[in-house]
């Protein structure tokens, strides 16, 4: 594996942990009530997930049979889904998504990443 596609893998474990930040920060903004902030927190983590999904084929393409395909797709899916309640407006649902569909999806798929990546990134 060369330098760069360690550096990809090394930055988009990072990035992840800027994500879930993120979500923890839009939850907390969602919780009491503070939506402009909560919603413009969202769109700066659906940007870092495009950034990370941009990378994601150079990272599949050096470990493959990982699996991190399958938890790739429940992560995009519950981001797809917490995307509609964000264009919608609707706090309570996003709230809802955030909590019960897209935090889980996206600990899974963190989770998995690191346990893969590790031995990669020396993070």
């Amino acid at each position: 594996m060369n330098d760069l596609t360690m550096e990809v893998m090394r930055q988009t474990l990072e990035l992840s942990d800027t994500v879930r930040a993120g979500l923890f920060y839009v939850q907390t903004c969602l919780e009491e009530g503070s939506l402009e902030e909560g919603f413009g927190m969202m769109e700066d983590v659906l940007d870092g997930m495009s950034s990370i999904r941009r990378a994601m084929p150079v990272i599949l393409n050096n470990l493959p049979g990982q699996g991190l395909d399958d938890s790739l797709d429940r992560l995009r899916e519950a981001l797809e889904y917490m995307e509609e309640s964000h264009a919608l407006q609707k706090p309570e649902r996003a709230w809802a998504v955030l909590k019960t569909v897209l935090m889980p999806a996206y600990d899974e798929w963190q989770e998995h990443m690191y346990r893969s990546l590790k031995r990669y990134t020396f993070c």
